[in-house]
């Protein structure tokens, strides 16, 4: 019976520390649950505090005027912000943006260099910077300026993820265009003016000594332009320059240069008329003539003028022209030689008669 009831006592002990064992391990879980619950608390203030200033992010750069971007390279997710999606003409609500819905909106002729650029920035080569044209779902065409760099990395160095700003600059680019377009072509006939005809001459020469190719430099006056100015005024002169110009554009080849260099006065530099003398001054003979025949068929003005009554609504006039060619090969003469060498042909054609053409040191055709 003694040792039955030993037996019991330490039974009875074993059961008690047991039981404090348990005691203790369900207190010890309660206290982990209790910092799990805690941990997860904080996890979600921090998460929801991460989004409100996600929030405050995307509204600072609405409102700024960019748009920004977040691009998931290992799933290929592009997350946009309003702007961004406005700039495309998409509905911001737009669930998902991909990098191939991305592609397809750059220009194709922008493609390669967008994405040479955008691979360079992943390799660790540069930050991501570039101008270029983008398509809007209408089909319209804007001109932006990309940045961007890697903001998230893998253990192994690889860019897991690239966030960037997207800025519409289609008004810079068309002021910027607009400036060109006044310090390098003729606000008149759209042509060249004088300064970039020179510099074109000027590359043109050391294309024609490189490549040993010849090219012809012409010189064109209208005939008796000052009897129309005094005739019908200058408002139908200039009429007749821009239609002159025009006429001149469609026969002149698209790789050669027209430039107004005077009131009345053009030039056109023809290039890569081959090695052989007599087929450069036949091919440039070909267009001069061309040039002429042209330029003296009848112009017709519809608008009237001071000295051009309402009552005949229209006028038709002849408008001829003299044509001074001279070639050359390479950078044998200077410019201002080539120029007076053409200056000098055109008169001789006017003192012909004019409309024709006359080649410096050769017979009037």
């Amino acid at each position: 019976m003694e040792n039955l009831q030993t037996i019991a006592e330490n039974n009875s002990i074993k059961l008690a520390i047991a039981n404090k064992k348990v005691d203790q391990s369900e207190k010890r879980l309660l206290s982990t649950l209790e910092e799990f619950k805690s941990a997860e608390v904080k996890l979600d203030v921090a998460q929801n505090e991460l989004l409100k200033r996600e929030e405050l992010l995307r509204y600072v750069s609405d409102i700024s005027g960019n748009g920004i971007w977040d691009w998931n390279i290992l799933t290929g997710e592009v997350k946009p912000n309003n702007r961004w999606m406005e700039m495309l003409g998409e509905d911001p609500r737009k669930q998902y943006f991909s990098v191939n819905d991305f592609k397809n909106r750059i220009h194709p002729d922008d493609l390669t260099e967008v994405m040479k650029q955008l691979s360079q920035t992943l390799d660790g080569l540069k930050d991501y910077q570039y101008r270029y044209r983008m398509i809007r779902s209408d089909g319209t065409q804007i001109w932006v300026e990309d940045k961007g760099r890697v903001v998230e990395k893998s253990d192994e160095g690889k860019p897991m993820r690239m966030v960037g700003a997207i800025t519409d600059i289609s008004e810079e680019v068309s002021s910027n265009e607009k400036l060109q377009a006044l310090a390098f072509y003729d606000p008149l006939t759209k042509v060249l003016n004088r300064r970039l005809f020179e510099d074109r001459l000027d590359q043109t020469l050391k294309n024609a000594e490189r490549h040993q190719q010849f090219g012809a430099l012409l010189i064109l006056d209208l005939d008796k332009f000052k009897d129309l100015n005094d005739t019908y005024g200058h408002q139908v002169g200039d009429l007749s320059l821009v239609e002159v110009a025009k006429r001149m554009k469609v026969i002149v080849p698209e790789v050669d240069a027209i430039a107004r260099i005077g009131g009345d006065e053009f030039a056109i530099l023809l290039s890569k008329l081959g090695s052989e003398y007599s087929l450069a001054y036949s091919e440039a003979n070909n267009i001069a003539e061309k040039l002429c025949q042209s330029l003296s068929a009848s112009l017709k003005f519809e608008m009237a003028s001071e000295k051009l009554s309402r009552s005949e609504g229209s006028k038709q006039y002849s408008c001829s022209t003299s044509i001074g060619v001279t070639l050359f090969l390479g950078g044998q003469l200077t410019q201002s030689e080539l120029l007076a060498q053409a200056d000098f042909a055109m008169y001789q054609a006017k003192k012909a008669g004019g409309n024709q053409v006359c080649f410096y040191s050769n017979p009037i055709s």
